[in-house]
């Protein structure tokens, strides 16, 4: 088979070069963990080298060795040539926000933009910038650098997703029309799958149903077969076929929707409304298990067996489903006024209806972040993965490391104090 004719090439590495230079060349081959080991090999011999502590920092974050990372970044912050570098303050932010410390995430990142206005990655910058505001509730800025994201047309995927967090803002504000015109605007420079399956939920907001219905057809052309992209449009079709009352194709989409991905706590409780809808209340019954399975904690599923259990005379599990459903939600009101109807004797001649999940498109595997790159260079630090963990979150005290790791002050998730790129820092 041919070498396709883009494809690069790396020469052999020489087995003479420094320890930085192999560093270097495993890191541009993307082989993190050997990388890591040549360039604790340079601070090793020479500790003054900021630009080995810097990349070991990037190195180690992606191979989620986060403690060994904040170390890393904090020798590089002792040197004077690292100390007012922006790329150390992008993996610093990036670091605290694998955390949640998004307080100190915020810190580092704005310092990015005050070090270098024209940063190299600004598009992922204002991207994760957003992301930490809206983790702060701070939702004025999370809009602005979302619009900023956007206006940045470097990466396509990056502007696919900032238009779709940006159209879910507008849709949670009831501006409907203007979410369809921020994906219709981005839709004229990428056709993207993400954008096409935003849009035709966002007309679905809007009552504009085979709108709606169209443009979610559309997507299942051109989408990955077989992926959670794709269960996830079936699921948002038959949403949508449920408001046109065409409960048999609504049935076929999330069948399709579950075939994929089973799961999908949404998929069963949608699929449970409709088998109640269409008095089939056991086949109800197995699929709101199913979700109550997979998210015992919403309560949108407590209240649909509550209505299923008065449905069938079963009243004690009718309350206690009631219960369960204005505890996990205090703010529930329709919860509690059945508990209390039914704890009286009272009975209602016709049951409520069942309701459904809220969408927050956010949520789904089509709309969230995605991983694009994963190497780090010597001159360029790539995006890192944002999968938030369990390290340091809700721990007083750092997870035991291993004995050739140094002992180093724990990042703490709920720490609003971070290091500022216009004062010293000694080690």
């Amino acid at each position: 088979m041919s070498k396709r004719t883009d494809e690069i090439v790396l020469p052999p590495l020489k087995q003479s070069g420094s320890a930085m230079e192999r560093a270097e060349y495993y890191s541009e081959r993307g082989e993190i963990a050997k990388a890591a080991e040549k360039y604790k090999e340079v601070v090793s011999s020479d500790p003054s080298n900021s630009k080995a502590w810097l990349n070991l920092g990037h190195c180690y974050m992606i191979l989620n060795e986060l403690r060994k990372s904040f170390y890393a970044y904090q020798a590089a912050l002792g040197s004077t040539s690292e100390d007012l570098n922006p790329q150390l303050w992008y993996g610093l932010g990036l670091l605290y926000a694998k955390v949640e410390n998004y307080e100190a995430a915020k810190h580092a990142l704005m310092s990015v933009l005050k070090l270098d206005e024209n940063f190299q990655e600004k598009q992922k910058l204002f991207q994760k910038l957003a992301f930490v505001y809206k983790k702060l509730q701070n939702f004025p800025k999370h809009k602005h650098f979302l619009k900023l994201a956007i206006s940045q047309r470097e990466d396509l995927d990056i502007l696919s997703q900032a238009s779709c967090s940006l159209a879910q803002v507008y849709l949670s504000s009831k501006l409907n029309k203007k979410a369809v015109r921020v994906l219709k605007n981005s839709l004229q420079i990428t056709q993207s799958t993400r954008i096409l399956a935003c849009l035709g939920w966002s007309y679905l907001c809007s009552d504009k149903v085979q709108k709606a219905k169209q443009k979610l057809e559309d997507t299942l052309k051109v989408v990955e077969s077989n992926s959670d992209e794709e269960a996830a449009v079936h699921y948002l079709l038959g949403r949508t076929l449920m408001k046109t009352k065409d409960i048999h194709n609504a049935f076929l989409s999330f069948q399709k929707a579950l075939k994929i991905k089973e799961t999908e706590y949404d998929y069963w409780l949608s699929m449970g409304l409709l088998y109640y809808e269409s008095k089939q209340l056991q086949e109800s019954f197995k699929c709101l298990a199913k979700a109550s399975c997979i998210s015992g904690n919403r309560n949108e599923v407590w209240y649909n067996l509550g209505i299923l259990y008065e449905t069938t005379n079963q009243v004690d599990q009718a309350i206690g489903s009631y219960t369960k459903a204005s505890y996990i939600d205090s703010n529930l009101p329709k919860a509690k006024l059945r508990k209390a109807e039914l704890l009286r004797g009272e009975k209602r001649n016709e049951i409520p209806p069942m309701v459904n999940s809220p969408i927050d498109l956010g949520f789904f595997p089509f709309f969230k972040e995605t991983q694009s790159e994963t190497g780090i260079y010597p001159t360029q630090f790539y995006e890192m993965p944002l999968h938030f963990d369990q390290t340091f979150m809700g721990y007083s005290h750092p997870p035991p490391s291993d004995s050739n790791s140094p002992l180093i002050t724990p990042l703490k998730r709920n720490s609003s104090s971070a290091p500022s790129p216009t004062k010293r820092h000694k080690k």
